[in-house]
């Protein structure tokens, strides 16, 4: 198991059914009055929202290490993923909402608002997050149930939105590294500038490696299988 040390603590709230009710698990005792989110096309409180919903912010993402969209599942309730085909072509199903074959997903996922690409195939591929890894997020909403009145078509399991982090007026930004076993070593970054008065840029890199920790015995391809390789990107 990677590990990992990071100068942060953690957000984790989830609110269930009618009315929403949420519940902190987090260090910092925030609350559902605290956590916004979008998961009715505008900004507003968490235990505003009367839908089914799990939020993970930026640091319960970097606390546990979720690197990439096949991971999202082992800490959301209802949620599985298939990443057979990879982590960057991960599939989800919620609630048992899953994709028959040569349909489109029943679960969307949307980064800054914006649809990623469905396909409709015979194999859960080529339906990822398009995202790629997960880093700089403002937070991660996984919301269950049909979504079609919001969010459109193929959505009768959920919808899944990645919420990135929005300029400030601010110049700053951060570094950090991490290590862990099988040689793990990840680094990222941002930059936040206010060009002007009404215009603001915010850049981020990171980047990722990890040793495969399934060992090839045959003397056939590959030494290891399950590595991690992110060249950096932005």
């Amino acid at each position: 198991m990677r590990k990992s040390v990071y100068l942060a603590g953690a957000a984790f709230a989830q609110a269930i059914a009618l009315p929403a009710i949420a519940q902190d698990t987090s260090s910092e005792g925030l609350d559902a009055s605290d956590i916004i989110v979008t998961a009715r096309r505008q900004e507003e409180r968490l235990q505003d929202v009367p839908i089914s919903i799990t939020v993970l912010s930026q640091d319960a993402i970097a606390k546990r290490n979720i690197v990439n969209a096949g991971e999202l599942g082992t800490y959301v309730p209802s949620l599985s993923t298939n990443s057979n085909f990879g982590p960057e072509r991960s599939s989800f199903s919620i609630r048992g909402f899953i994709q028959e074959g040569r349909t489109s997903p029943s679960v969307g996922v949307y980064f800054a608002d914006v649809v990623a690409p469905r396909a409709n195939s015979g194999t859960t591929s080529g339906n990822g997050a398009g995202v790629g890894t997960f880093f700089d997020l403002q937070n991660v909403q996984v919301l269950k149930g049909p979504q079609g009145t919001l969010f459109g078509r193929n959505t009768t399991g959920g919808a899944i939105l990645l919420v990135p982090t929005k300029p400030t007026d601010k110049f700053e930004g951060y570094v950090e590294g991490s290590v862990g076993n099988y040689d793990m070593r990840r680094v990222q970054a941002a930059l936040n500038a206010p060009l002007s008065e009404t215009f603001r840029m915010r850049a981020a890199m990171d980047w990722n490696k990890a040793d495969g920790y399934l060992r090839n015995r045959s003397g056939i391809g590959p030494d290891r299988f399950g590595n991690t390789i992110t060249f950096p990107r932005a």
